[in-house]
C-alpha cells in the first residue's frame, strides 16, 4: 500500500478517517489502499418543486412570476421513511457514491439574492441522511436548457426577465417546447403527446441558446447589457455562484458533512455554448454531435424571426433507421406573439417586481440581436451571419482583403473563465473539495490551470488525462483533484 500523509495538503489539519486521497488517477483512503467509487443520480425529482411535474400547467406561470413555490423535500421526503428505502436499497445493490442534484432555482426562486434557506437546511438533513448510509456524495449544479420555464430544469424564473425575455411566448413562437402547453397554448395541450427526447432540441432553439451566450459571453456579444450597472453576463454568474456558494457555507457550518461525506462539487451540468462559435446564423449544423434533430428544426436566422413574431416555415425531421430524416416542412405563425418582453413592464427602465434598473441602450421589445446589429427586424435581413464565430473587436477587419479576423474559443476564453470563479467561491467554503468538471457535451476539455490543480492529492501537480471513449458513461480521471466526466453517474 502507498504511504499517504495524516493531514490534508490543502489545509494541513487532519483528517477524518474516511478521507479520500487521489493519486494518478485513482481513490485512496487513509491507509493508502485503492477505493472503488460506483457511482448513480440520488433522485431526478430533484429538477421540480413537489406537485409541479413538467406536464401541470396549471399554476405553471403564477408560481414563477411569484416565485414562491420551494422544492422544500427534495429529493428524498425524509418524513414517511421512503428515503431509508430508497438510500438502503441503492446501497444493496453496490453503489457508494451519489450525485446529487440541486438546482439553482432552489435554492434562489424568490429573486435576486433572495435565497431559500430552509431548503438549504433540508438538503443537509438529506446529506446527514446519506451519510447514515456510508455514502459519498459530490454535489451537482444542475440543468437541462437552461431552466425549467424553457422546457428543462436549472435556472430561477427571474433570470427571464433581467435579459428582457417573455418565457410566455416560448410556446407560441418555438424558442422553446414546454412540455405543460404541447403542442400549443391552447386550453386543451396533450402533454402526452409530448415526442420522447424532443426536450433536448431546446438547445438549439433560441431561449436556451440566448440564455447560454448572455451566461458565457455577454459582455462579448451583447456590450450594451447591463442592469443596476453590472453586465448581464456579471449579474447571471455571481448570482449562480454566489447561490451555491451560500449552501457551500451552510453545508461547512452544519459540520461532519464536508470530506466526510461530500467530497466534491460538479460544475454546471451539460453547459451549453449557445450561440458561441456559430459558424453562419444561416444555416443549422450537420456535424455530429450537434443538437438532434426532431421536429420543427428551426435555423438561428428562423428563430430569431420567430422570436420577433413573424411566420416561418421550417424543416421538419423524424427520427428514422439511420437517424434524423428530412420529412417535409411546418409552418410556424406566432400570431403577433414575442418573446421580448414589453417596454411597458418597466416603467423608466426599473422592474417594479426585482427592482433592478436597465441600462438605457438596452430597449425592451426589441431583440437583443438586433440591437447588437446581427440582424436587421425591419427587413428580416442577416446583417452579419458570422457575428458569434469572431470577437466582434475584429469584425473591422472583415472588409479588409486577406485580414485575419480573431475566432472565439468557448472553452478557453468563456468556460474555464467561469469555471476557476465559481471552483474559487466553493474552495472558499470547502478547501479541500474534489472539482468535478463538466464541459460540454462531446466537447473536449480545456487545460485546467494549476490554481484549480492544487488541492488534497497526493500529487497535486499531475497531468490531467482524458479517456477516448468517455461520452456514454461517467468517467473520472482524478489528479489533483480535478475530475472530468461526461454522460451520467
Amino acid at each position: 500500500m502507498l504511504q499517504v500523509p495524516n493531514t490534508c495538503p490543502t489545509t494541513a489539519q487532519p483528517v477524518p478517517k474516511d478521507y479520500l486521497y487521489t493519486l494518478d488517477g485513482h481513490f485512496l483512503d487513509t491507509s493508502g489502499r485503492t477505493v472503488l467509487l460506483r457511482g448513480v443520480n440520488l433522485s431526478g425529482s430533484s429538477k421540480a418543486p413537489i406537485g409541479q411535474s413538467s406536464h401541470i400547467r396549471d399554476k405553471f406561470w403564477s408560481s414563477a412570476q411569484a416565485g414562491r413555490l420551494s422544492f422544500l423535500g427534495r429529493p428524498l421526503n425524509l418524513d414517511d421513511g421512503s428515503a431509508d428505502v430508497h438510500l438502503s436499497r441503492l446501497r444493496g445493490w453496490g453503489f457508494n457514491l451519489l450525485r446529487f442534484p440541486i438546482t439553482w432555482e432552489a435554492l434562489e426562486h424568490e429573486g435576486p439574492g433572495q435565497y431559500d434557506y430552509e431548503f438549504m437546511d433540508y438538503t443537509i438533513r438529506v446529506l446527514y441522511k446519506c451519510k447514515e448510509y456510508g455514502f459519498k456524495v459530490f454535489i451537482d449544479p444542475h440543468q437541462d436548457v437552461w431552466s425549467r420555464f424553457s422546457g428543462g430544469s436549472g435556472a430561477p424564473y427571474w433570470t427571464f426577465p433581467a435579459c428582457g425575455i417573455d418565457p410566455q411566448a416560448f410556446t407560441a413562437t418555438q424558442a422553446a417546447i414546454l412540455h405543460c402547453e404541447y403542442p400549443d397554448t391552447s386550453d386543451t395541450p396533450t402533454p402526452a403527446a409530448l415526442p420522447s427526447m424532443i426536450w433536448s432540441t431546446n438547445y438549439g432553439r433560441l431561449a436556451s441558446q440566448t440564455m447560454f451566450t448572455l451566461f458565457f459571453a455577454g459582455k462579448t456579444f451583447a456590450p450594451k447589457c447591463y442592469l443596476d450597472g453590472i453586465h448581464i453576463q456579471d449579474y447571471l454568474q455571481s448570482h449562480f455562484i454566489r447561490a451555491f456558494g451560500v449552501l457551500a457555507d451552510r453545508i461547512r457550518n452544519a459540520g461532519e458533512l464536508l470530506d466526510n461525506v461530500v467530497i466534491g462539487w460538479d460544475s454546471l451540468n451539460e453547459p451549453s455554448e449557445g450561440f458561441i462559435g456559430w459558424e453562419d446564423l444561416n444555416a443549422y449544423p450537420n456535424a455530429p454531435g450537434t443538437v438532434l434533430k426532431k421536429g420543427s428544426v428551426p435555423t438561428p436566422l428562423q428563430s430569431l424571426k420567430l422570436g420577433m413574431g413573424f411566420v416561418q416555415t421550417l424543416d421538419n425531421y423524424a427520427i428514422g433507421f439511420f437517424g434524423p430524416q428530412l420529412s417535409g416542412t411546418v409552418t410556424v405563425d406566432p400570431k403577433g406573439a414575442r418573446i421580448w418582453a414589453d417596454p411597458s413592464t418597466e416603467p423608466n427602465g426599473v422592474n417594479p417586481k426585482w427592482g433592478w434598473k436597465r441600462s438605457s441602450e438596452w430597449r425592451l421589445g426589441t431583440c437583443i440581436w438586433a440591437i447588437h446589429g446581427v440582424w436587421d427586424v425591419a427587413s428580416g435581413t442577416l446583417l452579419k451571419p458570422d457575428y458569434f464565430r469572431f470577437h466582434p473587436s475584429s469584425a473591422s477587419l472583415s472588409s479588409v482583403v486577406g485580414a485575419d479576423r480573431t475566432p472565439v474559443h468557448f472553452r478557453e476564453e468563456f468556460f474555464l473563465p467561469h469555471l476557476t470563479d465559481y471552483f474559487t467561491r466553493i474552495r472558499a467554503a470547502h478547501p479541500s473539495a474534489i472539482a468535478f468538471v463538466q464541459p460540454p457535451s462531446l466537447a473536449i476539455p480545456p487545460q485546467i490551470p494549476e490554481s484549480l490543480l492544487k488541492g488534497r492529492g497526493c500529487n497535486s501537480g499531475a497531468l490531467l488525462r482524458r479517456s477516448d471513449n468517455d461520452h456514454a458513461a461517467l468517467a473520472i480521471f482524478q489528479c489533483g483533484r480535478i475530475g472530468y466526466h461526461q454522460g451520467k453517474v
